[in-house]
């Protein structure tokens, strides 16, 4: 606390230098990133995960970027390193789409510390003494026609008649994409971002295939990026090719472009597996009769989030109830407080065998229930196979459900095999995207140059043949890639 409290009086006496200035400063007509005489929050950077633009504002121009190096000037207003303003939606998400304004101190009169985005665009301010406020949310714009946007300096994009209007969305709308921390380093307005970090180079014999709109060139090493169509692109925008997979993994049989799943669609809950052991020593509660409300009406309880069909989450609790009968247990279900019958019955009775095993039921279906918010409906089985009830305390071993919420790509991985896995940020790990093919040729020495370190193939070198990388050829991460 005391240093907190020395860095509020530090920032207390900044804050009273500040003039009152509009954006970031310009020195010899070129914009610095948010100089640090009209500061109070600086080096905000920021990368659109998909296909959407920032929104800018000033006065009554709006322009369109996809570098988010952002900072907070002395007025409290979220400004990209041009000085024009950041726009976007109020903290409710309704309402239509305006400057961001922060207030730079909070109601305590504590000054603003920093700044942060979350994946879903959601701007949160955190003040010295720990006070947290959420502001806005970020706008994004979708073109019908990026590639006809006009490139301005400094990353910025205008309309134009033949870009068409500009969508103004949230983020996670449509193609729009999520916010990534960090900036991409690439701000073409017709071009999607260059999320990861990696270089990759064959060694060994083949090259890597490349195909610009039914031209084929090799390389031997690439960075590599996607396009706005969510392909795996060069720097040159050429699009990598191999074999994709469908989205149960399987790598399908035909060669082409490949292009990768950003998003994952959600997937509704239908199937929860209860593992736990109820301790045959209990005693049925004092308390009669049952209420979640009550701890002293039940033995034991235990809750697992649930999905439904548009990726919200549901909290499903489970209660357990010792019955003065030997081997016997009775169970609720309620989902989000409500409760949950099976056959229009509820609760529903355990009973195990002399070893422990569960004797019946070890399955139950739930009745089918509507979660709300235009979701289908969900019918929950709950598989009790592996539950017990052994003279020892209650032990949860294992509780899963077969659903998720939408997952958007957090890291690519490619083997050196040329094997393309992705995980996401719904927890979904691993997942097989692609598998990168290889080009070997008869006489490479004989190939001709091409753009910016590719080849092209020639009569000379012969026809390419199209193999998947095995020893000694490998793909490999270049130093630095990650």
């Amino acid at each position: 606390m005391e240093d907190k409290a020395h860095k509020f009086s530090a920032l207390v006496f900044l804050l009273s230098t500040f003039s009152l200035l509009g954006g970031c400063l310009e020195n010899g007509g070129s914009v610095n990133h948010c100089l640090a005489t009209d500061i109070l929050v600086g080096d905000l950077d920021l990368t659109v995960n998909g296909e959407g633009l920032f929104v800018l504002s000033h006065d009554e121009e709006r322009l369109y970027t996809r570098k988010g190096a952002f900072c907070v000037n002395s007025n409290g207003f979220l400004i990209h390193e041009s000085g024009f303003g950041v726009s976007g939606f109020p903290q409710s998400g309704a309402g239509a789409i305006a400057p961001i304004s922060v207030p730079v101190s909070d109601v305590s009169g504590a000054p603003l510390d920093t700044l942060s985005v979350d994946p879903q665009g959601v701007v949160t301010a955190h003040y010295l003494m720990g006070s947290d406020q959420t502001i806005a949310r970020l706008g994004l714009a979708l073109f019908s026609s990026p590639q006809n946007l006009s490139q301005l300096d400094a990353g910025l994009c205008r309309a134009t008649t033949d870009s068409g209007a500009a969508t103004i969305t949230q983020v996670g709308a449509a193609t729009a994409g999520s916010i990534d921390a960090g900036l991409e380093g690439r701000y073409e307005c017709d071009r999607g971002s260059l999320l990861f970090n990696k270089r990759l180079r064959v060694s060994g014999d083949g090259y890597f295939r490349l195909d610009d709109q039914g031209s084929l060139f090799y390389s031997k090493d690439l960075a590599l990026g996607f396009d706005t169509a969510n392909f795996l692109v060069n720097a040159d925008n050429y699009r990598l090719t191999g074999y994709k997979a469908d989205s149960d993994g399987t790598i399908l049989p035909s060669i082409t472009a490949l292009s990768i799943a950003r998003n994952l669609p959600p997937v509704g809950t239908s199937t929860l597996t209860v593992s736990v052991n109820l301790d045959a020593g209990s005693a049925p509660p004092a308390v009669t009769p049952f209420s979640p409300g009550d701890d002293a009406s039940y033995n034991q309880s235990y809750s697992i989030q649930v999905y439904d069909s548009l990726g919200a989450s549901h909290a499903v609790s489970l209660y357990f109830i010792k019955q003065a009968a030997a081997d016997s247990w009775e169970s609720y279900a309620f989902i989000d407080a409500n409760g949950l019958n099976s056959s229009g019955v509820s609760p529903t009775l355990f009973s195990f065998n002399g070893d422990g095993s569960i004797d019946s039921p070890s399955v139950v279906v739930y009745d089918a229930i509507t979660p709300g918010s235009g979701a289908a409906q969900m019918q929950l089985t709950f598989n009790y196979a592996d539950t017990t009830q052994n003279n020892a305390p209650f032990t949860v071993t294992s509780l899963g459900q077969d659903g998720s919420p939408v997952g958007q790509l957090s890291a690519l991985h490619v083997t050196p095999s040329g094997l393309l896995t992705g995980d996401y940020t719904n927890g979904r790990t691993g997942v097989r995207l692609g598998q990168v093919i290889l080009a070997e040729f008869a006489v490479p020495l004989t190939l001709e140059s091409g753009v910016n370190g590719t080849y092209v193939e020639t009569a000379e070198s012969g026809p390419p043949t199209l193999v998947e990388a095995s020893a000694p050829v490998s793909i490999q991460l270049v130093d630095g890639s990650s």
